[in-house]
């Protein structure tokens, strides 16, 4: 009997093991399946927030896309280089072909008259003529002397250095001022934003080289300049500013234009900045320290995906390429407030431009403004998926003999960028917009000091809740 129920068992083993060996088989072929087509981001399921922001995203956009239209249409940035003198008639027409912006001296002819500008056909080139001017001082009109100036933009720049100091300090002050500045600065200067395009991208490959030696080193070290030199500059400006007299002082600040106020608060914004910082780092130590890894583990895998390289050169290229559209819709958008109308001059009738700033003008601009931005965070997320996806593929693929992981096809960003397409438009649009309205509360919100002070809140508020509690149930 015995033997009987001995040899039923054995025979049952021998039944089972083909089971087990089969099913050991199956879980190798899974796991290799599994190595070879892994879970990557472009695999997930999808979530319900997606399609409501991807059509959220659509509408804002169809909306910008009718007022870059409309501004385009309608607008002409010539308009904006012209500037315009105290009453908004842009100062160039028909007499002033070349019509620029002139402040005129005041009665003293020891300072400018910022506030009452005037329109002249060319800047003068010496002080041997003279201009008629409003003297609000004096309430009426009088012809004032000219000084030596030179065409800047729109306006005329003075040559002396207390004049143009004038000119510097009234900076952006005027109302309508910023966008025509603005303007004149990038219209004459566009090739430095392409100097700063190329810079950007030469700045980023060292960055990764770096990577490549040691990532906690740049972490530190970018930790360490975030943080400590902006509070190093900072007290060492309002040290010298303190003590004037001290051999810094004298050494750094004998020819500085900058006054003790400016240099004042320039010191304790970069404290304030400092710390700031060095509170944000604090509460972001274990995301640092995870970025750190990440970055070891990228640095791998751009040794062995070289085609990765390409990415910071896309994301900077599209970051340009928005921007200076964004500027082009933004200049024709705000010219659309440079309007003609009819003056009389004695029995003529003579058509002037003056700029005029409805509500609508300026809500337009800051919601362009604002898509803008959140446009370009969504490039940052975008670039943050595709490098993403890359480790990941690079780190699921199986290694060959030497240990290195290669991968069958070359196009990995185009597959990178073509699952954002198809799958993550809308968890793209609503992180970055999340991001962009949000970054600063969240950035307070996860800082240790904050918990703590919520943890006290809680303690407090229990303590009173038990204080309220009939006797007897405290304990209960």
């Amino acid at each position: 009997m015995a033997q009987s129920v001995r040899a039923m068992g054995m025979a049952e083993e021998t039944e089972t093991q083909p089971e087990v060996k089969d099913g050991l088989e199956e879980e190798d072929e899974e796991e290799e399946d599994l190595r070879k087509n892994p879970p990557l981001p472009g695999h997930v399921d999808h979530r319900c927030t997606d399609v409501p922001f991807l059509l959220f995203f659509l509408l804002v956009s169809a909306g910008v896309f009718w007022i870059s239209y409309d501004a385009i249409k309608h607008g002409n940035v010539r308009k904006l280089g012209h500037g315009y003198n105290k009453a908004a008639k842009v100062c160039k027409d028909v007499d002033f072909s070349d019509g620029k912006v002139f402040w005129c001296l005041n009665s003293t002819e020891n300072g400018l008259m910022l506030d009452v500008p005037i329109c002249v056909p060319s800047c003068p080139i010496s002080s041997q003529q003279q201009n008629k001017c409003w003297d609000s001082s004096q309430n009426a009109y009088r012809m004032a002397q000219d000084y030596p100036s030179r065409a800047f933009g729109y306006f005329c720049k003075p040559l002396g250095p207390e004049l143009k100091q004038q000119i510097k300090s009234f900076g952006f002050d005027q109302d309508k001022g910023p966008i025509l500045r603005l303007w004149g600065v990038l219209s004459r200067t566009w090739f430095v934003l392409v100097m700063a395009a190329v810079v950007t991208g030469f700045i980023g490959y060292c960055y990764i080289l770096l990577l490549f030696i040691s990532p906690d080193v740049v972490a530190t070290w970018c930790t360490i300049i975030l943080t400590v030199l902006p509070i190093g500059t900072g007290a060492w400006i309002v040290y010298t500013t303190a003590n004037p007299g001290s051999a810094l002082a004298i050494s750094f600040l004998e020819d500085s234009e900058f006054s003790t106020t400016e240099r004042y608060v320039a010191g304790v914004a970069l404290l304030v900045a400092g710390g700031i910082a060095s509170f944000v780092a604090s509460g972001q130590r274990k995301y640092i320290e995870a970025t750190t890894f990440c970055l070891d583990t990228a640095g791998d895998c751009l040794t062995e995906e070289w085609s990765i390289l390409l990415e910071p050169l896309i994301s900077v290229a599209a970051k340009v390429c928005l921007t200076a559209l964004g500027f082009f819709v933004l200049f024709n958008l705000a010219s659309m407030s440079v309007v003609e109308k009819d003056t009389a001059i004695g029995e003529a009738l003579e058509k002037e431009r003056y700029i005029q700033w409805s509500t609508q003008e300026k809500c337009k601009l800051f919601f362009f403004l604002i898509y803008l931005v959140w446009l370009e965070e969504a490039v940052v997320a975008t670039s943050r998926y595709v490098m993403a996806y890359a480790t990941e593929v690079w780190y699921f693929t199986e290694p060959d003999d030497e240990g290195r992981r290669q991968r069958s096809f070359t196009c990995l960003l185009v597959e990178a960028y073509w699952n954002v397409l198809r799958y993550h438009v809308g968890s793209t649009a609503m992180g970055s917009f999340m991001y962009t309205f949000g970054r600063i509360p969240a950035m307070v919100l996860r800082n240790p000091g904050i918990d703590c002070w919520a943890w006290c809140w809680n303690l407090e508020g229990l303590d009173f809740a038990t204080k309220l509690m009939p006797p007897g149930m405290e304990t209960s």
